[in-house]
């Protein structure tokens, strides 16, 4: 096929600029050229050609040898996700849910591919799944919130992640994604003071510097907007500002003398 004619003069350019390379070279023989060759990019093409039909060779192995196996079913599965076969990947896991319906890790894989598909409401049906077998999943958690964000109740989102546990501090994304909730919900002071705690745990962080200056415009707090904006700004590397961000313990002024075009 002319996919398969391109891919094999690929590798016969790339083993052309890697001299240093022989066909038929083991993936271990070609990666102990990396420490001298790990930026050329004939050496990384050839070694990740190679790893994937080692993976692929290994995958046939175990299809043979194991063919009823859920671990090779859940890779095939992967695989056909992968390859954009949705239907297929769709009703391999639900074979396998239907078949080990204890097994963690599932629902989400599900999940992900109808996230994927855009069908919001059955992603969150598996990723709910998954909580309710694995309560502290931390991508099932973030990826119920992002479900119903797009699915427009935010209500019940802002329900949700205030229910969850948090410890000394929340987690970083469900502050960000509770500011988004309050927004939506029109409670602007509640969604700074969220935006807020983001910025004290991690103050380099320039999409929450950007969030709050945005914020700060819709609560015409200007001066404050275009510190935030200073702030993204010199940590995006934007207006050519020199010396560290206030953000990094640069002062306040020197933040400020950051160019202020737009955001």
């Amino acid at each position: 096929s002319d996919p398969t004619r391109k891919a094999r003069s690929s590798v016969a350019e790339a083993l052309r600029e890697a001299a240093y390379i022989r066909d038929g070279m083991s993936v271990e023989e070609m990666a102990s050229f990396l420490r001298d060759h790990r930026r050329e990019p004939a050496l990384l093409y050839l070694l990740a050609v190679s790893c994937g039909e080692e993976a692929i060779r290994t995958f046939l192995s175990c299809e043979r040898q194991f063919p009823r196996s859920l671990a090779v079913r859940r890779w095939h599965a992967e695989i056909l996700a992968s390859e954009g076969r949705s239907d297929s990947a769709v009703a391999e896991y639900q074979a396998l849910i239907e078949e080990s319906p204890h097994t963690l890790g599932l629902h989400t894989d599900l999940g992900a591919i109808y996230r994927q598909m855009g069908d919001w409401e059955k992603a969150l049906d598996q990723f709910r799944k998954e909580l309710a077998l694995s309560p502290h999943d931390e991508r099932a958690l973030e990826r119920v919130s992002e479900c119903l964000v797009h699915l427009g109740r935010f209500e019940e989102e802002r329900d949700f992640l205030k229910r969850l546990p948090t410890g000394n501090s929340p987690s970083k994304w469900v502050l960000l994604d509770l500011a988004n909730v309050e927004e939506q919900l029109g409670d602007l002071q509640q969604a700074i003071a969220d935006l807020q705690l983001v910025v004290k745990q991690d103050p380099k962080d320039p999409i929450a510097h950007y969030r709050l200056s945005h914020l700060y415009k819709k609560t015409n707090q200007a001066d404050l907007a275009e510190r935030e904006a200073a702030a993204f700004r010199c940590l995006k590397g934007v207006g050519g500002a020199g010396g560290k961000c206030a953000s990094e313990g640069g002062s306040k002024e020197g933040v400020q003398k950051v160019d202020s075009g737009p955001v």
